[in-house]
């Protein structure tokens, strides 16, 4: 602890300075009281979150494992679309359009177009009715080029292709080789 400060006596005029803690305490001021403004809480709606149960797997006894009969959601299509009952001559064709059909006919003519997009052939039955065969369809029609002069019966949706009927085989179930 520091040595007191001596004050000055009246009968001899001295002049003190003041030690070192006494400077410490000269050098401090009052507080001063500052006002700090007070945050304000305000109620706000926070959505709160719906936790998710992430699905598991259950084990089942194995007769129930295994369905009495197999359903799926997307069944293949048929490999021959489902035509009307009887079939329309070439002429008739047009009737068809939009919808699945059959159309008999003599084939007038027989093109195999190697050059055009798609290499298709054509099997023009007169100037109202067209089969077409694509290239990547060809090796399912191993007679097409001997069918000129035939009798076919031709199935599958019929379609207008510059201003004529027409379908497009692509399986061979779609083609029935009559006679001649």
């Amino acid at each position: 602890m520091p040595a007191p400060t001596q004050l000055p006596s009246p009968a001899a005029p001295t002049t003190v300075l003041p030690t070192a803690p006494a400077l410490a305490l000269a050098a401090v001021s009052t507080p001063t009281v500052t006002a700090i403004p007070t945050p304000r809480v305000t109620a706000t709606s926070t959505p709160i979150a719906t936790p998710t149960v992430a699905p598991s797997a259950t084990a089942l006894p194995a007769a129930a494992t295994a369905p009495a009969e197999t359903i799926s959601a997307a069944a293949p299509p048929p490999a021959v679309p489902a035509v009307a009952a009887r079939c329309v001559a070439p002429t008739g064709a047009m009737a068809l359009i939009g919808t699945t059909g059959c159309v008999e006919g003599v084939v007038s003519r027989v093109t195999y177009a190697r050059s055009s997009q798609g290499s298709p052939t054509f099997l023009d039955f007169g100037e109202t009715f067209t089969a077409l065969v694509w290239v990547e369809n060809r090796p399912s029609f191993p007679q097409l080029d001997t069918w000129k002069g035939r009798t076919l019966r031709v199935r599958g949706p019929v379609e207008l292709y510059r201003g004529k009927a027409e379908i497009v085989l692509r399986q061979a179930e779609q083609v029935e080789v009559l006679g001649r």
